[in-house]
């Protein structure tokens, strides 16, 4: 990845000619939307530090005046529709309760909006992802200001071209047992939709 880093202005203007998957021009646009818990804000805040130091831009909640706790959710949902990438920080530390599991909750409905949003978690413990987001790529990283700007370097790097970076991803492998829990799950539910069509008919 080296290399790839020592492109770094060619990988800025990459970036910077790449679309928005959604193009709102009332609201600010962001190249990174960074979620985390309250434990890892300050790993959030060095990563967001590196990456800005490449000249793009990033959301973090703390550097915004959101009311809470409802009404800051419009805020965030505008947030992520008018962002390049999103990147769940994810520690030892992270319960996925109040804001936080507002704000995963937000995340999830925009990428089942818009299936071509790309998420980037970073892992700073070695952990699995949580399951919404293991269906993803996902950084290795830790806690110290090395391992953050590494993980700042490669989601710069995704960013330009995933497949520069990709031999240095992780990705957590399904459980085809999983999978065919969640079959059987949704074969259930449409079954019962039928059922009560089929009731309701009569």
């Amino acid at each position: 990845m080296s290399a790839t880093i020592a492109a770094m202005p060619q990988i800025q203007e990459s970036i910077k000619q790449q679309p928005f998957v959604q193009n709102d021009l009332r609201t600010p646009h962001w190249d990174v939307f960074i979620s985390h818990a309250a434990d890892d804000a300050d790993a959030a805040r060095k990563i967001a530090q590196s990456i800005r130091a490449k000249g793009l831009s990033v959301w973090l909640d703390a550097e915004h005046d959101l009311p809470k706790p409802r009404g800051a959710d419009a805020i965030i949902r505008d947030a992520l529709r008018n962002s390049r990438l999103i990147v769940p920080i994810i520690s030892f530390s992270t319960k996925p309760t109040g804001w936080l599991s507002r704000e995963w909750g937000a995340i999830l409905g925009r990428s089942w909006e818009k299936p071509e949003i790309s998420i980037l978690p970073v892992l700073l413990d070695d952990i699995d992802p949580p399951n919404f987001l293991r269906d993803w790529h996902y950084i290795i990283s830790g806690h110290d200001m090395a391992k953050l700007k590494e993980a700042a370097d490669m989601i710069v790097c995704y960013m330009a071209s995933p497949e520069s970076v990709v031999d240095d991803l992780k990705i957590k492998p399904a459980d085809p047992r999983e999978w065919e829990e969640r079959f059987d799950k949704l074969r259930k539910f449409v079954q019962e939709l039928k059922e009560l069509e089929t009731a309701g008919v009569a």
